[in-house]
């Protein structure tokens, strides 16, 4: 594990997402696929890797819309070098419960969320239940999720706003912007 503070910080149309992405060492987290120990598991599948290079960062936060992204306010972290294109991380929960988690790709490995000049984010990121995200940082509510006693699984999907996603051929940004049908997007004149 490496330590770090990172940033992540996107503004467009007057509206900002802002992630505070702060990585500690943290002994709860063990890369791979089996979870191991004593206690409740939460093993993160992070799907949408663009490339195989560079770290995934993966934070869990409790259940509390004041503290999730907050500097400094993770309950466990892993930050993990990547080998290929889908990563499976294990981290060891302090209880069963209810929390919200991010992720992000620092894909150059250089430890820190790099941004374009406008603040749009040059690596991807993703959260707990892939909200939809357009011009600012989803509802709480629709990130959160139940880790149960034992071992629960939850699939992350990464969103990139520049180059190109994993998922498909066209920037994530335009994909993302057109499959939200939200009264917003529609006020907007998108579909």
């Amino acid at each position: 594990m490496r330590r770090a503070a990172r940033h992540l910080f996107w503004a467009g149309g007057g509206a900002a997402l802002g992630l505070a992405l702060a990585t500690v060492g943290a002994s709860a987290a063990v890369a791979g696929e089996q979870c191991t120990g004593a206690g409740p598991h939460l093993r993160v599948v992070v799907e949408g890797l663009r490339s195989s290079q560079g770290y995934i960062s993966v934070e869990l936060y409790p259940d509390d819309p004041k503290l999730f992204l907050a500097h400094n306010q993770q309950l466990v972290v892993a930050h993990d070098k990547l080998d290929r294109t889908e990563a499976t991380v294990c981290l060891n929960v302090p209880k069963a419960g209810t929390y919200a988690l991010s992720a992000y790709h620092d894909e150059n490995g250089d430890d820190q969320f790099n941004r374009s000049k406008l603040g749009i984010p040059l690596e991807g990121f993703g959260l707990s239940n892939n909200p939809k995200i357009f011009l600012g940082l989803p509802a709480f509510e629709t990130m959160r999720f139940r880790v149960s006693d034992n071992e629960t699984t939850i699939h992350v999907g990464l969103r990139y706003f520049s180059g190109r996603s994993a998922r498909d051929h066209r920037p994530i940004a335009e994909s993302v912007a057109l499959s939200d049908t939200s009264p917003s997007n529609r006020a907007l004149g998108l579909p």
